[in-house]
Protein backbone atom coordinates (compact mmCIF):
# COMPACT_ATOMS: atom_id res chain seq x y z
CA UNK A 1 0.00 0.00 0.00
CA UNK A 2 3.02 2.34 0.80
CA UNK A 3 4.46 1.90 -2.27
CA UNK A 4 1.34 2.60 -4.31
CA UNK A 5 0.89 5.67 -2.36
CA UNK A 6 4.20 6.73 -3.20
CA UNK A 7 4.04 5.54 -6.87
CA UNK A 8 0.45 7.99 -6.98
CA UNK A 9 2.19 10.56 -5.48
CA UNK A 10 5.35 10.90 -8.18
CA UNK A 11 2.52 10.80 -10.79
CA UNK A 12 0.89 14.03 -9.59
CA UNK A 13 4.76 15.53 -9.49
CA UNK A 14 4.72 16.16 -5.32
CA UNK A 15 7.43 13.87 -4.78
CA UNK A 16 11.02 15.48 -4.70
CA UNK A 17 14.03 13.41 -7.27
CA UNK A 18 15.31 12.10 -3.78
CA UNK A 19 12.17 10.34 -2.99
CA UNK A 20 11.49 9.22 -6.23
CA UNK A 21 15.38 7.44 -6.60
CA UNK A 22 14.22 5.71 -3.01
CA UNK A 23 10.82 4.73 -4.28
CA UNK A 24 12.89 3.16 -7.38
CA UNK A 25 15.34 1.08 -5.26
CA UNK A 26 12.75 0.01 -3.13
CA UNK A 27 10.70 -1.33 -6.23
CA UNK A 28 13.63 -3.05 -7.72
CA UNK A 29 14.41 -4.73 -4.26
CA UNK A 30 10.94 -5.99 -4.40
CA UNK A 31 11.13 -7.24 -7.85
CA UNK A 32 14.39 -9.02 -6.81
CA UNK A 33 12.90 -10.66 -3.93
CA UNK A 34 9.65 -11.91 -5.77
CA UNK A 35 12.27 -13.01 -8.35
CA UNK A 36 14.37 -15.30 -5.32
CA UNK A 37 11.00 -16.80 -4.12
CA UNK A 38 10.03 -17.64 -8.24
CA UNK A 39 13.11 -19.40 -8.26
CA UNK A 40 12.68 -20.98 -4.87
CA UNK A 41 9.52 -22.30 -6.08
CA UNK A 42 10.41 -23.81 -9.11
CA UNK A 43 13.04 -25.31 -7.55
CA UNK A 44 10.72 -27.05 -5.19
CA UNK A 45 8.42 -27.88 -7.35
CA UNK A 46 11.13 -29.49 -9.41
CA UNK A 47 12.80 -31.62 -6.75
CA UNK A 48 8.51 -32.51 -5.97
CA UNK A 49 8.68 -34.13 -9.19
CA UNK A 50 12.06 -35.53 -9.29
CA UNK A 51 10.24 -37.31 -5.74
CA UNK A 52 7.19 -38.48 -7.42
CA UNK A 53 9.06 -39.99 -9.84
CA UNK A 54 11.76 -42.17 -7.69
CA UNK A 55 8.40 -42.68 -5.69
CA UNK A 56 6.52 -44.01 -8.81
CA UNK A 57 9.96 -45.83 -9.92
CA UNK A 58 9.67 -47.53 -6.50
CA UNK A 59 6.31 -48.82 -6.17
CA UNK A 60 6.60 -49.93 -10.18
CA UNK A 61 10.05 -52.08 -9.08
CA UNK A 62 7.82 -53.58 -5.65
CA UNK A 63 5.07 -54.29 -8.01
CA UNK A 64 6.98 -56.12 -10.20
CA UNK A 65 8.59 -57.94 -7.22
CA UNK A 66 4.89 -58.46 -5.95
CA UNK A 67 3.77 -59.88 -9.29
CA UNK A 68 6.69 -62.34 -9.54
CA UNK A 69 6.03 -63.75 -5.98
CA UNK A 70 2.47 -63.99 -6.90
CA UNK A 71 3.56 -65.85 -9.99
CA UNK A 72 6.19 -68.63 -8.15
CA UNK A 73 3.01 -68.62 -5.39
CA UNK A 74 0.45 -69.70 -8.44
CA UNK A 75 3.07 -72.27 -10.28
CA UNK A 76 3.77 -74.05 -7.03
CA UNK A 77 -0.04 -74.52 -6.40
CA UNK A 78 -0.17 -75.69 -9.55
CA UNK A 79 2.35 -78.25 -9.44
CA UNK A 80 0.66 -79.46 -6.29
CA UNK A 81 -2.54 -79.46 -7.70
CA UNK A 82 -0.79 -81.76 -10.32
CA UNK A 83 0.54 -83.71 -7.96
CA UNK A 84 -2.78 -84.52 -6.21
CA UNK A 85 -4.86 -85.32 -9.22
CA UNK A 86 -1.58 -88.05 -9.95
CA UNK A 87 -2.90 -89.40 -6.17
CA UNK A 88 -6.38 -89.64 -6.96
CA UNK A 89 -5.59 -91.41 -10.19
CA UNK A 90 -3.11 -93.47 -8.25
CA UNK A 91 -6.06 -94.21 -5.34
CA UNK A 92 -8.54 -95.01 -8.50
CA UNK A 93 -5.62 -97.49 -10.08
CA UNK A 94 -5.12 -99.18 -6.66
CA UNK A 95 -8.91 -99.62 -5.99
CA UNK A 96 -9.24 -101.18 -9.13
CA UNK A 97 -6.69 -103.80 -8.70
CA UNK A 98 -7.79 -104.57 -4.96
CA UNK A 99 -11.16 -105.29 -6.50
CA UNK A 100 -9.19 -107.59 -9.31
CA UNK A 101 -7.75 -109.64 -6.02
CA UNK A 102 -10.72 -110.06 -4.44
CA UNK A 103 -11.86 -111.65 -7.59
CA UNK A 104 -8.98 -113.46 -8.19
CA UNK A 105 -9.27 -114.76 -4.51
CA UNK A 106 -13.45 -115.54 -4.93
CA UNK A 107 -12.38 -117.64 -8.33
CA UNK A 108 -9.48 -119.56 -6.41
CA UNK A 109 -12.32 -120.39 -3.61
CA UNK A 110 -14.51 -121.88 -6.29
CA UNK A 111 -11.52 -123.68 -8.84
CA UNK A 112 -10.28 -127.22 -6.99
CA UNK A 113 -6.76 -127.23 -5.41
CA UNK A 114 -4.41 -128.10 -8.49
CA UNK A 115 -2.17 -131.08 -7.36
CA UNK A 116 1.57 -130.44 -7.19
CA UNK A 117 3.59 -130.98 -10.27
CA UNK A 118 7.20 -130.79 -11.06
CA UNK A 119 8.68 -128.29 -12.23
CA UNK A 120 9.30 -124.61 -11.74
CA UNK A 121 6.42 -122.77 -9.73
CA UNK A 122 3.58 -120.78 -11.55
CA UNK A 123 3.25 -117.29 -10.55
CA UNK A 124 0.41 -116.55 -7.94
CA UNK A 125 -1.30 -113.25 -10.18
CA UNK A 126 -2.79 -112.64 -6.57
CA UNK A 127 0.29 -111.94 -5.38
CA UNK A 128 1.68 -110.46 -8.04
CA UNK A 129 -1.04 -107.58 -8.10
CA UNK A 130 -0.86 -107.19 -4.56
CA UNK A 131 3.22 -106.57 -4.84
CA UNK A 132 2.13 -104.30 -7.55
CA UNK A 133 0.12 -102.44 -5.57
CA UNK A 134 2.10 -101.67 -2.61
CA UNK A 135 5.47 -100.50 -5.25
CA UNK A 136 3.02 -97.81 -6.74
CA UNK A 137 1.84 -97.18 -2.76
CA UNK A 138 5.31 -96.74 -1.97
CA UNK A 139 6.30 -94.65 -5.00
CA UNK A 140 3.58 -91.96 -4.62
CA UNK A 141 4.31 -91.45 -0.84
CA UNK A 142 8.41 -91.40 -1.47
CA UNK A 143 6.89 -88.76 -4.37
CA UNK A 144 5.13 -86.85 -2.10
CA UNK A 145 7.48 -87.08 0.69
CA UNK A 146 10.37 -85.61 -1.82
CA UNK A 147 8.00 -82.63 -2.44
CA UNK A 148 7.35 -81.92 1.35
CA UNK A 149 10.93 -81.57 1.95
CA UNK A 150 12.02 -79.43 -1.07
CA UNK A 151 9.35 -77.40 -0.21
CA UNK A 152 9.98 -76.54 3.45
CA UNK A 153 13.85 -76.69 2.83
CA UNK A 154 13.20 -73.66 -0.28
CA UNK A 155 10.75 -71.76 1.99
CA UNK A 156 13.13 -71.45 4.78
CA UNK A 157 15.67 -69.63 2.78
CA UNK A 158 13.18 -67.56 1.14
CA UNK A 159 11.54 -66.15 4.30
CA UNK A 160 15.42 -66.02 5.70
CA UNK A 161 15.85 -63.49 3.04
CA UNK A 162 12.65 -61.70 3.09
CA UNK A 163 13.35 -58.47 4.12
CA UNK A 164 16.45 -58.37 1.97
CA UNK A 165 14.15 -58.70 -0.90
CA UNK A 166 12.13 -56.43 -0.15
CA UNK A 167 14.35 -53.68 -0.02
CA UNK A 168 15.45 -54.30 -3.37
CA UNK A 169 19.32 -55.70 -2.11
CA UNK A 170 18.63 -59.31 -3.88
CA UNK A 171 16.33 -61.75 -5.50
CA UNK A 172 15.68 -64.86 -4.65
CA UNK A 173 14.70 -67.64 -7.24
CA UNK A 174 14.17 -71.53 -7.17
CA UNK A 175 16.36 -73.71 -9.30
CA UNK A 176 15.36 -77.38 -9.12
CA UNK A 177 16.37 -78.21 -5.30
CA UNK A 178 18.76 -75.38 -4.31
CA UNK A 179 17.82 -71.92 -3.80
CA UNK A 180 20.03 -68.65 -5.62
CA UNK A 181 20.42 -65.61 -4.12
CA UNK A 182 20.66 -62.93 -6.74
CA UNK A 183 23.34 -59.70 -5.68
CA UNK A 184 24.44 -57.11 -8.22
CA UNK A 185 28.01 -56.15 -8.57
CA UNK A 186 27.27 -52.60 -8.06
CA UNK A 187 25.34 -53.25 -4.97
CA UNK A 188 28.99 -54.64 -3.23
CA UNK A 189 31.54 -53.24 -5.48
CA UNK A 190 32.35 -49.52 -6.74
CA UNK A 191 33.00 -49.73 -10.82
CA UNK A 192 36.15 -51.82 -11.76
CA UNK A 193 36.87 -52.62 -8.00
CA UNK A 194 37.31 -56.20 -6.92
CA UNK A 195 37.28 -55.39 -3.23
CA UNK A 196 33.60 -54.84 -1.30
CA UNK A 197 32.67 -51.62 -1.19
CA UNK A 198 31.69 -50.09 2.31
CA UNK A 199 27.81 -50.83 1.64
CA UNK A 200 28.60 -53.80 0.22
CA UNK A 201 30.43 -55.04 3.51
CA UNK A 202 27.18 -53.72 5.29
CA UNK A 203 24.85 -55.99 3.21
CA UNK A 204 27.63 -59.31 2.97
CA UNK A 205 26.82 -58.67 6.82
CA UNK A 206 22.77 -58.76 6.60
CA UNK A 207 23.46 -61.50 4.19
CA UNK A 208 25.69 -63.47 7.01
CA UNK A 209 23.02 -62.86 9.30
CA UNK A 210 20.40 -64.18 6.78
CA UNK A 211 22.17 -67.71 6.34
CA UNK A 212 22.44 -67.80 10.26
CA UNK A 213 18.45 -68.41 9.48
CA UNK A 214 19.73 -71.79 7.82
CA UNK A 215 22.11 -72.83 9.36
CA UNK A 216 24.41 -75.90 8.06
CA UNK A 217 23.77 -75.48 4.52
CA UNK A 218 25.95 -75.66 1.62
CA UNK A 219 26.68 -72.52 -0.41
CA UNK A 220 28.02 -72.25 -3.34
CA UNK A 221 29.47 -68.49 -3.91
CA UNK A 222 29.41 -67.69 -7.83
CA UNK A 223 30.59 -64.63 -9.85
CA UNK A 224 29.13 -63.61 -12.82
CA UNK A 225 30.47 -60.59 -15.17
CA UNK A 226 29.01 -58.44 -17.89
CA UNK A 227 30.99 -59.25 -21.22
CA UNK A 228 33.24 -56.54 -21.54
CA UNK A 229 36.65 -57.84 -21.83
CA UNK A 230 38.80 -56.88 -19.19
CA UNK A 231 41.86 -54.44 -19.10
CA UNK A 232 43.86 -54.82 -16.12
CA UNK A 233 47.17 -56.05 -15.27
CA UNK A 234 46.02 -57.80 -12.00
CA UNK A 235 43.40 -59.72 -14.02
CA UNK A 236 44.00 -61.52 -16.66
CA UNK A 237 39.92 -62.40 -17.96
CA UNK A 238 36.14 -61.99 -16.66
CA UNK A 239 37.12 -65.88 -15.63
CA UNK A 240 39.71 -63.98 -12.84
CA UNK A 241 37.17 -60.92 -12.26
CA UNK A 242 34.24 -63.01 -11.54
CA UNK A 243 36.44 -64.95 -9.16
CA UNK A 244 38.19 -62.27 -7.42
CA UNK A 245 34.88 -61.01 -6.65
CA UNK A 246 33.36 -64.06 -5.40
CA UNK A 247 36.42 -64.66 -3.01
CA UNK A 248 35.53 -61.22 -1.72
CA UNK A 249 32.12 -61.89 -0.81
CA UNK A 250 33.33 -65.45 0.52
CA UNK A 251 35.84 -64.28 3.05
CA UNK A 252 33.00 -61.57 4.09
CA UNK A 253 31.08 -63.79 4.77
CA UNK A 254 33.51 -65.85 6.48
CA UNK A 255 34.57 -63.00 8.51
CA UNK A 256 30.37 -62.06 9.54
CA UNK A 257 30.88 -65.30 10.96
CA UNK A 258 28.06 -67.24 8.10
CA UNK A 259 27.21 -70.71 9.51
CA UNK A 260 27.24 -72.37 6.20
CA UNK A 261 30.14 -74.55 4.04
CA UNK A 262 31.31 -72.04 1.88
CA UNK A 263 33.13 -72.72 -1.96
CA UNK A 264 33.63 -69.99 -4.64
CA UNK A 265 33.02 -70.12 -8.45
CA UNK A 266 33.53 -68.05 -11.70
CA UNK A 267 31.44 -68.58 -14.43
CA UNK A 268 32.57 -65.11 -16.63
CA UNK A 269 30.00 -63.97 -18.70
CA UNK A 270 29.15 -67.44 -19.81
CA UNK A 271 25.90 -67.64 -18.06
CA UNK A 272 23.84 -64.43 -18.63
CA UNK A 273 20.53 -63.21 -17.01
CA UNK A 274 19.29 -61.82 -20.21
CA UNK A 275 20.94 -61.29 -23.96
CA UNK A 276 24.29 -58.67 -24.18
CA UNK A 277 22.54 -56.95 -26.67
CA UNK A 278 19.39 -56.15 -23.86
CA UNK A 279 19.60 -52.58 -22.92
CA UNK A 280 20.89 -52.53 -19.26
CA UNK A 281 21.98 -56.26 -20.22
CA UNK A 282 25.66 -55.65 -18.19
CA UNK A 283 24.21 -54.09 -14.66
CA UNK A 284 21.66 -57.52 -14.75
CA UNK A 285 24.59 -60.02 -16.14
CA UNK A 286 27.16 -58.77 -13.53
CA UNK A 287 26.40 -60.26 -10.53
CA UNK A 288 27.52 -62.67 -7.16
CA UNK A 289 24.86 -65.65 -6.80
CA UNK A 290 24.57 -67.42 -3.13
CA UNK A 291 23.72 -71.03 -4.38
CA UNK A 292 22.43 -72.71 -1.26
CA UNK A 293 22.09 -75.83 -0.88
CA UNK A 294 18.88 -78.26 0.71
CA UNK A 295 18.84 -78.41 3.83
CA UNK A 296 20.10 -81.95 5.00
CA UNK A 297 18.85 -82.73 8.01
CA UNK A 298 15.32 -82.67 6.05
CA UNK A 299 16.69 -86.03 4.22
CA UNK A 300 15.86 -87.88 7.34
CA UNK A 301 13.29 -85.91 9.12
CA UNK A 302 10.71 -87.51 6.97
CA UNK A 303 10.28 -91.65 7.13
CA UNK A 304 9.08 -93.35 4.23
CA UNK A 305 5.74 -95.65 4.12
CA UNK A 306 6.54 -98.75 3.88
CA UNK A 307 4.67 -100.82 1.12
CA UNK A 308 1.74 -102.92 1.49
CA UNK A 309 3.85 -106.08 0.48
CA UNK A 310 7.15 -107.32 -0.25
CA UNK A 311 8.52 -105.71 -3.87
CA UNK A 312 9.62 -109.08 -4.75
CA UNK A 313 5.97 -110.50 -4.87
CA UNK A 314 6.08 -113.25 -2.05
CA UNK A 315 3.21 -115.73 -2.27
CA UNK A 316 0.02 -114.66 -0.57
CA UNK A 317 -1.96 -117.15 1.99
CA UNK A 318 -3.51 -119.77 0.29
CA UNK A 319 -7.03 -119.73 0.54
CA UNK A 320 -8.77 -121.12 3.77
CA UNK A 321 -9.04 -124.36 3.62
CA UNK A 322 -6.89 -125.00 1.16
CA UNK A 323 -2.87 -126.18 1.06
CA UNK A 324 -0.42 -123.40 0.32
CA UNK A 325 1.58 -125.02 -2.89
CA UNK A 326 4.67 -126.44 -2.73
CA UNK A 327 7.65 -125.05 -1.97
CA UNK A 328 10.75 -125.23 -4.51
Amino acid sequence: MRSVLLLGALAVGCVPKGRHELVEVQLLATRTALSDQSQQATRAEQAADEREAELVREIASRQAQLDELAARAEARKEAFEQLDDERVVLADDVARLRAEVEALRASAKKKPAPAPAEGPAVPDPVAEAQAHVGRDLAALEEERIAAARRDASQRAVEEAFAVLGAEGLVAVEREQDDVVVRIPTATLFQEGFTTLSPRGEAVIARVADALGQVSGRRVTVAGHTDDRPVHSAELASNWERGFSRAMAVLRALQGAGAPASLSAASFADTRPLVPPETPGAGKRNARVELVIAPDPALATRFAPTAPDSDPEGDAAPAPEGEPAPPEH
